[in-house]
């Protein structure tokens, strides 16, 4: 019995030695397709307290706090080379807090169509109209 309990204990230990040697990388890719819709939610808070002292005296402090909120529909229209290069992006939430005072964002409950061009992503609304500048960076802090 003592020696059938110490030849399993050595095939076991051997099983896990060479186990131990193999490694894998298991790596997941969304490959988008036309029509694909998914429901995305992203939450931002930031918290930053700085003191700028010199000599022990206190020179400068700074207190910042900012949050952004984003809950969007994505809607696949265009894929080239298992990328999506124009998406449509309907905003149930949008907004945004900063020293305190909550602001939404223009685009807020509207659809913005987004196209990937050479010099990177440009947005409009549904409608073709323009999103103002700081619309245009609240999109992309989003997506």
């Amino acid at each position: 019995m003592k020696t059938l309990v110490t030849s399993f204990a050595l095939a076991l230990v051997l099983a896990t030695s060479v186990r131990a040697d193999e490694t894998y990388d298991l790596k997941l890719k969304y490959i988008p397709k036309v029509g694909d819709k998914t429901n995305h939610t992203n939450k931002e808070k930031m918290n930053m307290k700085m003191t700028v002292s010199s000599g022990g005296a206190v020179i400068q402090e700074q207190d910042t706090k900012e949050r952004k909120s984003f809950e969007y529909t994505e809607e696949v229209i265009e894929v080239a080379d298992d990328d999506v290069t124009e998406g449509k992006y309907t905003f149930r939430e949008a907004s945004h807090q900063v020293e305190g005072e909550e602001k939404d964002y223009g685009f807020k409950g509207k659809t913005v169509l987004g196209e990937k061009g050479e010099e990177g992503w440009v947005f409009t609304y549904e409608d073709g109209s323009e999103l103002e500048e700081d619309d245009v960076a609240g999109v992309k802090d989003a997506l």
